[in-house]
């Protein structure tokens, strides 16, 4: 429920079922916001906020582990784009995946996506052209290719509601952010 102060132009939340949890408590919080992890709709409609993305990578590792279904690991392209015109082609050997798994831009998903079928993600980003996969939107992920994710869209406002979509690999080029040493 939104309340506004209309004087002040503060908007207020009031959330239903609200509870604290400290970090000690995680298996309790997840059974307080989880109670039916083995129905993925359900699931759906609650939430828990993290305070930084180091808890939200955290709680993206606990809960799926209490779900049934066996984890597919997907790694991004392990390999610089253009590198014959790079400055500096003695870092196309330096990529290894333990050195890209260190990658953490805020532009760059992860390195390495765990997935299983029947997990509920949530986009963070437009994937595409299509208005169907744009950022904040709900899915659950209903076949996990090599290439390809295919997922139904379960927000409860949109409406491609129930509508199944393909998720194709995305590329990504970024600069990482790191002093190359001259010897």
């Amino acid at each position: 429920m939104l309340a506004q102060n209309n004087e002040l132009g503060a908007v207020g939340i009031t959330l239903p079922l609200t509870q604290h949890f400290t970090h000690a408590q995680l298996d309790d919080a997840i059974q307080f916001s989880f109670p039916h992890l083995d129905r993925p709709l359900e699931c759906a409609k609650c939430a828990i906020l993290a305070t930084t993305n180091t808890r939200v990578a955290e709680w993206n590792e606990l809960i799926p582990a209490r779900t049934p279904g066996e984890v597919q690991q997907l790694l991004s392209v392990d390999r610089l784009a253009d590198a014959a015109d790079m400055a500096h082609p003695e870092l196309v050997n330096a990529m290894t995946d333990a050195f890209l798994s260190t990658m953490n831009d805020h532009n760059v998903p992860p390195h390495t996506l765990r997935l299983k079928e029947g997990d509920i993600c949530l986009l963070m980003r437009n994937l595409s052209n299509k208005p169907a996969l744009t950022n904040n939107t709900r899915v659950i992920v209903h076949k996990i290719e090599q290439y390809t994710i295919t997922v139904q869209i379960i927000s409860q406002n949109s409406v491609y509601r129930n509508t199944i979509q393909v998720i194709s690999r995305i590329y990504f080029k970024f600069t990482p952010k790191c002093k190359i040493l001259k010897h």
